[in-house]
């Protein structure tokens, strides 16, 4: 049980208001008849004990619950004092003791048998009076009875809150659940975005930066015109990396799962990144193989963006090196297996400024996001291999 929900059963076993109202009055009706009726006639002690029985429930009544061995005490002196004082009192003090074992039972704070205690004691305490003061048979049992039923009483009571707090109990957990769920999706999202941004930053604006270093290294051998040819390659990528950031965009609006992507479209957006490849410099051959078939839109992004990724991989790890691109399709699956030597020794290292470093992180968990993909990178007979594999639904 969370700290939530046993404050509730605590509160829950502290009478409210209404509750309060209500054994205050009973404790005045039945001191009413009690003066009334029987306070002349009794003995001492019985007037002394159905006094205190009396006294006790109005303070018990009043007392707060956390006042849990004060409340105690309250609860024995109305459990002996009222069946001492009942016999005499032609079952009226039994009242408070009733009242008593009532509440030890439906308090779930307390363990069960401090009210099978005090429904034990009452009883007692009835053989006892009975013994000492006359009383027709079928009033003992009448009396009895009546502890017996405020024990079953409190028993239905305590049942009733265990069952109410295990609901709250439950209730809290769903809602815990609903939480962390909402965080994993928000979690999820935020990965999502992250990866969309790197694709567009590793690839355009890696791929503008190549662009303007070219620029800047033919301004400076004086070849206006092959710098003004790199100028326009540059613009076009520019302008289709704002294209593509704005289709990135789009799609995390848009929360429609999306169309199926017939497999041509997959092959001519794979051959653009190719020809974007040549256009920064680098070498490719990429080539489709196989009987095409729809995949869904997920499964044509990741396809997408594992191209792209390994391409600027290419381009910053091993710059100059032929980049061999195949896409293989097979009746259940479609593989994509982009490879390139690895540089020589002496190669420069990656300008930082190129790109990130989390490309194969996004590829893996853009994968593992689609059904029934998977994608491998590594090194393997001294090329670096990006393999990328989608099983059709």
């Amino acid at each position: 049980m969370t700290s939530q929900t046993a404050t509730g059963a605590i509160a829950d076993a502290t009478p409210n208001w209404l509750s309060r109202s209500l054994n205050l009055l009973g404790v005045v009706v039945v001191a009413y008849y009690f003066g009334r009726d029987f306070l002349p006639a009794v003995p001492l002690a019985v007037a002394v004990a159905a006094a205190a029985s009396l006294l006790a429930w109005a303070v018990a009544t009043l007392l707060p619950g956390r006042y849990r061995t004060l409340l105690t005490v309250l609860f024995g002196v109305m459990v002996v004092g009222g069946s001492i004082a009942a016999v005499p009192t032609n079952g009226l003090a039994i009242v408070p003791a009733t009242v008593a074992v009532l509440r030890l039972f439906a308090d779930l704070r307390r363990p069960s048998w401090h009210g099978a205690v005090g429904a034990l004691s009452a009883a007692a305490c009835l053989a006892v009076a009975a013994l000492i003061f006359p009383l027709p048979l079928l009033g003992f049992v009448a009396m009895e009875g009546g502890v017996l039923v405020a024990a079953l009483a409190g028993i239905s009571r305590r049942q009733f809150r265990a069952a109410d707090a295990q609901s709250r109990a439950l209730l809290e957990e769903r809602v815990a659940i609903r939480e962390e769920q909402a965080r994993g999706a928000a979690l999820a999202e935020r990965q999502h975005v992250a990866r969309d941004i790197h694709d567009v930053l590793a690839h355009s604006l890696g791929g503008l930066v190549i662009q303007l270093d070219a620029v800047e290294a033919l301004l400076e051998a004086g070849e206006a015109d092959a710098a003004f040819s790199r100028v326009r390659d540059a613009r076009a990528l520019a302008a289709s990396g704002l294209s593509e950031a704005r289709r990135a965009v789009d799609a995390l609006r848009d929360d429609r799962p999306g169309e199926p992507v017939d497999g041509a479209s997959v092959v001519r957006s794979l051959g653009d990144l190719g020809e974007a490849h040549r256009a920064l410099g680098g070498r490719i051959e990429f080539t489709s193989c196989g009987a095409e078939w729809p995949m869904s839109a997920d499964a044509a992004q990741a396809m997408v963006r594992a191209m792209q990724e390994s391409l600027t991989n290419a381009r910053r790890h091993a710059r100059g090196q032929p980049v061999a691109a195949t896409l293989e399709w097979a009746p259940g699956s479609v593989t994509l297996r982009v490879s390139n030597p690895l540089a020589p020794a002496d190669h420069d290292l990656p300008d930082p400024a190129s790109g990130g470093h989390h490309g194969l992180e996004g590829m893996v968990e853009r994968f593992a996001a689609v059904r029934s993909g998977s994608v491998t990178a590594g090194e393997r007979d001294g090329a670096f291999v990006v393999t990328a594999l989608v099983l059709r639904s």
